[in-house]
């Protein structure tokens, strides 16, 4: 399936844009916007404030983004949201860096949030879904996360815009496997828990009591925890399961 996919260039071209948003968001702003605020003589109070008010505006903008990918052309949409996210960023070491002057930042930017998600999934839905459905058969496998799950203590994760677009990936996995198993479409979802990477290791190491204590394996994902779930979603070994939510999370939904 994966080679079948990848034999088709608008595969790598939503790769790279996806790629992008993931980098831009959670690689850039959400990393480091608190930091930098540090750097130009903001209060990290007040700069939390300010990554909390995108978190609002994400909520709109993607249920927004949602509204407008049923209506619109989704390439369209597209060019626009990056095209947005970028100047917004051009604009942040110009700003004043106080909460007025990121206020217009924290506008667009949290706008644009996520906004890039749904016109995604749409594309993808639409190019890839015809080939699936022509050729009677097709596997797709969804990202989500136990955060999508149940509810989270917000001294370990407070981000009610990241658990909300997770539940939303929950729930699609599910409408979608009733819709498309007509066609032989199996469509699961793999719900991570805690897993350490290098950009979630200085909040992993000042919150270790707090975050292993809701894990009852008492450690977080390593780099070979998910290798066997997406191998049994994508292999034969799983061709009478469609809607399921794969929790690999140490058991952390099981409490």
């Amino acid at each position: 399936m994966l080679a079948d996919a990848a034999a088709n260039p608008v595969f790598w071209i939503l790769f790279g844009t996806f790629f992008i948003c993931g980098l831009s968001t959670s690689g850039l702003i959400q990393t480091h916007f608190i930091p930098l605020c540090g750097d130009f003589g903001l209060a990290p109070v007040a700069a939390a404030s300010v990554l909390a008010a995108m978190g609002v505006f994400d909520i709109i903008g993607t249920i927004g983004s949602g509204w407008l990918s049923d209506r619109y052309d989704s390439t369209k949409l597209l060019f626009w949201y990056y095209g947005l996210r970028g100047l917004s960023l051009v604009y942040l070491p110009s700003s004043s860096f106080t909460l007025y002057g990121l206020s217009f930042f924290a506008v667009f930017y949290g706008l644009d949030w996520i906004a890039t998600v749904p016109p995604t999934v749409r594309l993808t839905a639409q190019i890839f879904g015809r080939v699936m459905i022509k050729q009677k058969r097709g596997k797709i496998i969804n990202i989500a996360s136990a955060s999508g799950l149940v509810g989270k203590n917000p001294e370990i994760h407070n981000s009610i815009a990241y658990n909300t677009t997770k539940g939303a990936v929950v729930n699609m996995t599910r409408d979608l496997a009733v819709k498309w198993a007509q066609h032989n479409i199996l469509v699961n979802a793999i719900a991570p828990g805690f897993f350490l990477a290098s950009r979630n290791q200085g909040r992993f190491e000042g919150r270790k009591d707090k975050i292993l204590a809701e894990i009852p394996l008492h450690r977080p994902g390593g780099a070979d925890d998910l290798k066997g779930p997406v191998v049994f979603l994508a292999s034969d070994a799983s061709n009478f399961v469609t809607g399921a939510i794969l929790s690999v999370d140490g058991g952390v939904t099981a409490w």
